[in-house]
């Protein structure tokens, strides 16, 4: 696992709401210094990290747990419908199959489908049972060929 020294900062300026940490990132890039505030610390996160694949995660954990429709990773995805990707070397365009993206994140808390193989193999649902959403009776898993999220 690669942890980069400005996730730890930022991650710093999150936990203790010290700005010094969020600018020493800032300086770094020439930048200047910024106050503290949240919404600094989540643009700085976004600007930073651009492109290496952390975005999702920090909305699943400024959303929170059981979020819902109007979290901001729910928001996110919602966002996503209909716009242009590469997926498996094919250009598509993202849709939900059902229903919206943000219905499908707050149904499973934004946690991916165990492989129903794995959870054969191990055999003990108190050691191994399916992320809340992913149960035999949801219709509207299907992505169409798309990105889950």
């Amino acid at each position: 696992m690669l942890l980069r020294y400005a996730d730890i900062l930022l991650m710093m300026t999150e936990i203790s709401g010290d700005p010094q940490y969020m600018n020493q990132v800032r300086k770094r890039a020439k930048l200047a210094d910024k106050p503290y505030s949240w919404q600094n610390i989540k643009d700085e996160r976004r600007f930073e990290f651009a492109g290496e694949g952390i975005r999702f995660n920090d909305l699943r954990r400024w959303s929170g747990k059981d979020g819902g429709e109007s979290c901001e990773a729910a928001k996110a995805l919602e966002k996503q419908n209909g716009t242009r990707v590469n997926y498996c070397g094919t250009w598509t365009k993202m849709k939900h199959a059902s229903s919206s993206w943000a219905k499908r994140y707050a149904e499973t808390d934004g946690f991916l489908q165990i492989p129903p193989q794995q959870i054969q193999i191990v055999d003990n649902p108190d050691v191994l049972k399916q992320n809340k959403g992913w149960g035999s009776d949801v219709s509207d898993w299907n992505m169409a060929g798309t990105p889950v999220y």
